[in-house]
């Protein structure tokens, strides 16, 4: 039941902590100073796009093929703001600093977020 779905969210959890990590290590020992970071996300996408279509065919054809194109358009956008401009951030910063110093970096994304709120007045 519950439990057993919480168990399984938290060991989820736990494995994309540490996926997240060894990526990131991967990322500082071999992604140099000289390192193209828009040719080695280009790379990532590619081999993303080639492995994920089968699996979103797969498993949800019938939502694909009922997307919007202002809902496709809000995607795109996200895709390229959100993950595209941010990856590639992060990506130079640890780069140019550690893994450990872009991740904290990283981390501020919350805090910021419910400073933006309150800010623009929807206090959380």
């Amino acid at each position: 039941g519950g439990h057993m779905r919480e168990a399984i969210g938290d060991l989820l959890c736990l494995a994309s902590a540490m996926g997240y990590a060894a990526y990131t290590t991967i990322l500082k020992r071999r992604a140099t100073e000289e390192t193209s970071v828009p040719l080695l996300f280009a790379a990532i996408g590619i081999f993303t796009t080639i492995v994920g279509a089968p699996v979103v065919l797969l498993f949800d054809l019938h939502g694909l093929l009922q997307m919007t194109p202002k809902v496709f358009g809000v995607l795109v956008f996200n895709g390229i703001f959100d993950n595209v401009l941010s990856q590639y951030a992060w990506a130079k910063a640890v780069q140019w600093t550690s893994p450990t110093a872009a991740t904290v970096g990283l981390s501020l994304t919350i805090p910021l977020s419910i400073l933006a709120d309150f800010l623009r007045g929807n206090p959380p």
